[in-house]
């Protein structure tokens, strides 16, 4: 090494890439906001990825609704595994050579039954830690969905990926990946009624109750809802090492809900927009109320508007309001003799 040359890890490269990839999906990071990241570096344990994940949204995120995209590109520019992360995930072990040879015996019939059965006991298992109470209790509550999935789930998306995912090239080194592969052949979503039975499996009588199973049944489609996450983070990870972090951030991560085309929109983007939709309209309309209120201009009124159009055409080019003011509220009182009615606009006496 040439002498002043200071030797870098790549670590910062790493971090302007990240930054410019969260501007390039439409969150806006500015550049102090950027050397905060950095200053943050200091205070924070390396060897804790999910303290690193949590600096770096504390720093850079201004919203909520911003998370999931920061997220997805958490995991392409900070993977949790590098390569196959564990040796015996290599689908061209049998045949380094060739680079694309596949051992049979790990993707059979056999091997995917087998594969279930682990991914049920472990998904139970990850369920039942998550929450501290019995999970087939009658009183039981739902466990809080959020934070770093467990290790032994995250290798298990890495090996469903690695055994029944890989794809082989026509040259050596080409081995491809696909989550939707991976996911069809395991098909995790019909262990829902599994779980459901496991989860419920130690309660007694009194816990088979409707709400008790609901519960359950949630919490086993959430189980599994995690891990198909897993399998597709495990593939674009996968995809990002073979091309780069930048090329999978550009075809396969969201944009934020703001920067989505409605001719693009998904089912989940239309229901994501009236959640945000929802709270902006209400701000607008108060807003609105006061302004109209300053100016003491009341409902539209629609018979002073049409007869004022008729001077141009029938064109309501000037809408009428009513400017009424409020009424003199309407009182009742009763007087002590009974012979004599008062009444007057104000006060109704009896």
């Amino acid at each position: 090494m040439a002498e002043g040359v200071v030797p870098t890890s790549g670590l910062v490269d790493r971090h302007i890439a990240f930054v410019e990839a969260l501007r390039g999906a439409g969150l806006p990071v500015s550049l102090s906001e950027g050397l905060d990241a950095v200053e943050a570096w200091r205070a924070l344990d390396w060897a804790d990825r999910s303290a690193i994940r949590a600096g770096y949204a504390a720093t850079l995120l201004k919203r909520p609704a911003q998370r999931p995209t920061f997220d997805a590109l958490f995991d392409l520019y900070f993977p949790h595994l590098v390569g196959e992360g564990l040796a015996t995930l290599d689908p061209d072990a049998e045949d380094p050579a060739a680079d694309r040879a596949i051992d049979p015996a790990r993707d059979n019939a056999e091997a995917i039954a087998a594969f279930r059965d682990r991914l049920a006991a472990d998904l139970e298992a990850e369920l039942r830690a998550g929450s501290g109470a019995d999970p087939g209790a009658p009183d039981a509550t739902e466990p809080a969905d959020g934070g770093e999935p467990t290790a032994a789930l995250q290798r298990l998306a890495a090996e469903a990926v690695g055994r029944f995912g890989a794809m082989p090239g026509r040259q050596p080194g080409q081995t491809a990946y696909s989550a939707y592969q991976t996911l069809r052949r395991l098909a995790p979503a019909e262990l829902a009624d599994r779980l459901t039975a496991g989860l419920l499996a130690d309660a007694d009588s009194a816990a088979m109750d409707p709400a008790a199973r609901q519960v359950a049944e949630r919490r086993a489609a959430r189980g599994i809802g995690r891990f198909t996450r897993l399998v597709e983070d495990d593939a674009r990870r996968r995809i990002a090492e073979r091309k780069s972090p930048a090329y999978v951030a550009d075809v396969a991560v969201r944009p934020t809900i703001d920067r989505v085309a409605f001719t693009a929109a998904r089912r989940d983007d239309l229901e994501e927009m009236r959640r945000q939709i929802g709270p902006l309209a209400r701000r607008l309309a108060t807003r609105l109320a006061k302004q109209r209120s300053a100016q003491g201009r009341g409902p539209l009124d629609f018979r002073r508007t049409v007869r004022a159009s008729m001077s141009t055409g029938g064109v309501p080019s000037r809408p009428a309001t009513d400017r009424s003011g409020p009424t003199a509220p309407t009182s009742w009182c009763c007087a002590t003799s009974a012979a004599r009615w008062r009444t007057s606009r104000s006060s109704r006496c009896c």
